[in-house]
């Protein structure tokens, strides 16, 4: 019933962001997180800012990367790529999303697609040891030794007294044949 109103009100007066997040917030009670991504989306363009909708929105995310999550631990990474997209959809500037959906990529032997996603989470998130890790992982598929150390050298100027990133970069250096 709630539906079927916000339904009326939105076709007689579409201008306002309210009506959306409602019907957001009724979608989403209901299952239906595509639909309710879609309204959230429209109330923020119809009142970007607003609290409320920023905070639904937030909340949709995280539904979508939960989603994400579980269809990834099910192994079932093109789901899991839907999933991170509607999340980041919501969330543009998640580098963990990014990530996530770099290792689904990774799980289905995607890795340009893969190496995308994760430059991504590394450009918004610089600091975060993992995404080196991986990013480390998929170069060594194509035996770049030198992105591999270029990306070990970034990452160790911004935490020198990170001891692991110094083991992974003498790997890529020995692995390159550069001994000293």
């Amino acid at each position: 019933a709630a539906l079927k109103d916000l339904d009326r009100a939105i076709a007689l007066y579409a201008e306002d962001g309210i009506y959306y997040r409602w019907r957001s917030i009724v979608n989403s009670r209901l299952k239906k997180y595509e639909a309710a991504s879609a309204d959230i989306e429209q109330a923020n363009k119809l009142k970007p800012n607003d609290k409320n909708i920023l905070k639904q929105r937030k909340w949709l995310a995280s539904k979508f990367t939960r989603r994400g999550y579980d269809s990834a631990k099910l192994r079932q990474s093109a789901d899991a790529i839907d999933q991170y997209d509607a999340a980041l959809r919501l969330n543009p500037d998640s580098a963990e999303l990014f990530y996530r959906k770099s290792r689904a990529f990774g799980d289905q032997f995607k890795y340009d697609l893969a190496l995308v996603e994760i430059k991504k989470a590394i450009e918004l998130d610089p600091s975060n040891y993992s995404y080196y890790a991986y990013i480390d992982w998929i170069l060594v598929k194509r035996k770049d030794w030198t992105q591999i150390i270029g990306y070990w050298d970034q990452y160790i100027a911004r935490d020198p007294d990170d001891s692991r990133a110094y083991l992974e970069r003498g790997g890529a250096y020995l692995h390159k044949g550069d001994i000293r």
